[in-house]
């Protein structure tokens, strides 16, 4: 994790005055066009998409650094599932 110095060193002209953000999260998806089984059917399919996705946690610095990315996680796991399972970003 980077320091909270480091990051606002040279902070975006669209983060002055947000000096305490070090890190944005987002939870991201990606279409699969195919699950090979069943049970990949299953874990990817999203019910709030209604397709099959993959989702990933990922961390940014406010100047566009990607500091940190979660392991795959099937579709159907919501955001907040994701978020609170997930490692802590310094461990």
């Amino acid at each position: 994790m980077p320091s909270r110095e480091g990051v606002m060193a040279n902070p975006p002209t669209s983060f002055i005055g947000f000096e305490h953000v070090i890190i944005i999260l987002d939870c991201t998806k990606f279409s699969l066009e195919k699950a090979t089984s069943l049970l990949a059917h299953y874990l990817t399919f999203s019910d709030y998409k209604g397709h099959k996705t993959l989702k990933l946690l990922v961390g940014c610095t406010p100047d566009r650094l990607v500091n940190y990315a979660s392991r795959l996680w099937g579709g159907c796991v919501s955001d907040q599932h994701l978020t609170s399972k997930e490692p802590k970003m310094n461990e």
